[in-house]
Protein backbone atom coordinates (compact mmCIF):
# COMPACT_ATOMS: atom_id res chain seq x y z
CA UNK A 1 0.00 0.00 0.00
CA UNK A 2 1.05 3.33 -0.76
CA UNK A 3 -0.25 7.22 -0.03
CA UNK A 4 -1.38 9.48 -2.39
CA UNK A 5 -1.04 13.10 -1.82
CA UNK A 6 -4.29 15.03 -3.10
CA UNK A 7 -2.90 18.04 -4.58
CA UNK A 8 -5.93 19.98 -4.20
CA UNK A 9 -5.84 19.89 -0.75
CA UNK A 10 -2.16 20.35 0.32
CA UNK A 11 -1.06 23.60 2.11
CA UNK A 12 2.25 23.32 1.42
CA UNK A 13 2.99 22.97 5.17
CA UNK A 14 6.06 20.28 4.78
CA UNK A 15 4.92 18.52 8.33
CA UNK A 16 4.58 15.54 5.78
CA UNK A 17 8.29 16.03 4.44
CA UNK A 18 9.49 15.99 8.14
CA UNK A 19 7.28 12.39 9.04
CA UNK A 20 7.86 10.40 6.38
CA UNK A 21 10.69 7.99 7.52
CA UNK A 22 11.97 6.87 4.22
CA UNK A 23 12.41 10.86 2.73
CA UNK A 24 10.18 9.97 0.41
CA UNK A 25 8.04 13.35 0.05
CA UNK A 26 9.34 16.89 -1.14
CA UNK A 27 7.97 20.00 -1.85
CA UNK A 28 7.87 21.04 -4.90
CA UNK A 29 6.98 24.51 -6.51
CA UNK A 30 4.65 25.00 -8.88
CA UNK A 31 1.42 27.00 -10.88
CA UNK A 32 -0.51 26.44 -8.07
CA UNK A 33 2.09 26.83 -5.01
CA UNK A 34 4.08 25.06 -2.98
CA UNK A 35 2.78 21.27 -3.09
CA UNK A 36 3.75 18.28 -1.55
CA UNK A 37 4.77 15.04 -3.69
CA UNK A 38 5.88 11.54 -3.71
CA UNK A 39 9.60 11.45 -4.88
CA UNK A 40 8.87 7.40 -5.75
CA UNK A 41 5.14 5.86 -5.19
CA UNK A 42 6.78 2.58 -5.53
CA UNK A 43 9.11 2.93 -2.34
CA UNK A 44 6.40 4.07 -0.27
CA UNK A 45 6.54 1.57 2.70
CA UNK A 46 2.24 3.07 3.69
CA UNK A 47 3.52 3.52 6.77
CA UNK A 48 0.79 6.70 7.01
CA UNK A 49 3.46 8.34 8.74
CA UNK A 50 2.75 11.52 6.80
CA UNK A 51 -1.04 10.96 7.06
CA UNK A 52 -0.91 11.07 10.40
CA UNK A 53 1.06 14.51 10.48
CA UNK A 54 -1.06 16.19 7.69
CA UNK A 55 -3.24 19.06 9.04
CA UNK A 56 -5.99 19.07 6.14
CA UNK A 57 -5.74 14.73 6.18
Amino acid sequence: MSIRINEDRCIGCGRCTEACPGNLILLQDGAAGRKAKIREVRDCWGCTACMKECPVS
